[in-house]
């Protein structure tokens, strides 16, 4: 099984928090939850989901995004 790390960016909204992640933003890889958990697990299962669409696809895993993110806090998953 192949490991990859992805930076995803995780900030705070109105009523719930937002999560995104740029190397995957052509294919959708954002998501949302009520708590900062709740996004996490959720883009992390987005992501699961790309990748292997991605693999049946037999299309290139990406790299990262172009030019770096900033935000309030950013982790690999």
């Amino acid at each position: 099984m192949q490991t990859y790390v992805f930076k995803v960016i995780i900030r705070p909204d109105e009523e719930h928090w937002q999560a995104d992640c740029p190397a995957l933003q052509e294919h959708r890889a954002y998501t949302w939850g009520y708590t900062r958990e709740a996004a996490l697990s959720n883009i992390r299962e987005v992501i699961g989901v790309i990748l292997a669409d991605l693999a049946e696809d037999n299309l290139p895993i990406p790299a990262g995004p172009a030019a770096p993110c900033h935000s309030e806090r950013s982790r690999g998953i």
